[in-house]
């Protein structure tokens, strides 16, 4: 039962790092807004956001709609106007949607969703929201914490370029590294269809063993093949924790 449980988990419990979670839907008067994605976005190349605005009362409304996206610069540091869509006095009929995306290809960085809503010329909505974009890296973590001690870690190059890579396992509290490894290695990609340019993949294994149950990290560092020079730092939590998977 033990090994059953283990490959459940395995199989069941990947940790996409294009899974920003999405803010809570709102809704006014019959009125929802809603976030469909955010951060990269799902079979694509690209990040950034999409929203609707979903009327399903018996009446017309009209919106103003404002929606930012904005990353930090990785040569200069500094925060950058992306794109962004702007709206006003628009009508949204009775049981209709209006979809709004702003959009960049993928890019690594820290980023920026600002939004603001009018509903009816009444303020209703100003928020904003922060994701990391990972650029042409995706990691996927698989937690094997029974009969491996560790997690397994799959990593997608979307635009083909090698690099090499170093793993650690982190204390989520402390950030204190407990575990890395710059093991890994390249792995046929299966998923190309036709004339589809072929993706790299490689995969790797950072170990967990006689570390007490708890919440931790698995962080990603990318090193340029041409300087050597780290390009992309991506942290994800390596779910499910340990004391999450009881013997049953």
């Amino acid at each position: 039962m033990r090994l059953l449980f283990a490959l459940l988990v395995f199989l069941t419990a990947p940790c996409l790092a294009q899974s920003t979670p999405l803010p809570a839907p709102a809704a006014r008067e019959g009125v929802t807004m809603r976030f469909v994605q955010l951060g990269e976005f799902a079979l694509s190349h690209a990040q950034g956001v999409e929203v609707d605005l979903i009327n399903a009362s018996d009446k017309s409304v009209t919106y103003d709609v404002n929606l930012l996206l904005k990353r930090v610069d990785a040569a200069s540091g500094r925060m950058q106007e992306i794109g962004r869509v702007e709206q006003k006095g628009v009508a949204l009929a009775a049981h209709s949607r209006r979809g709004f995306r702003v959009f960049e290809p993928l890019a690594y960085g820290r980023c920026v969703v600002e939004y603001e809503v009018l509903l009816n010329d009444a303020a209703w909505i100003k928020d904003s929201v922060k994701f990391e974009a990972t650029g042409q890296y995706r990691m996927t973590l698989r937690p094997f914490f029974l009969e491996s001690d560790g997690v397994f870690v799959m990593v997608e190059s979307l635009n083909g370029e090698a690099a090499r890579f170093r793993f650690k396992m982190l204390d989520a509290k402390t950030k204190k590294n407990l575990f890395q490894t710059e093991n890994f290695r390249q792995i046929p990609d299966t998923t190309a269809i036709g004339d589809e340019p072929k993706r790299l993949v490689w995969q790797s294994f950072v170990g967990a063993k006689d570390l007490p149950p708890g919440d931790y990290l698995v962080q990603m560092e990318v090193f340029s093949l041409e300087d050597g020079k780290p390009v992309v730092v991506v942290t994800q939590r390596a779910s499910p924790a340990p004391e999450e998977e009881a013997e049953i």
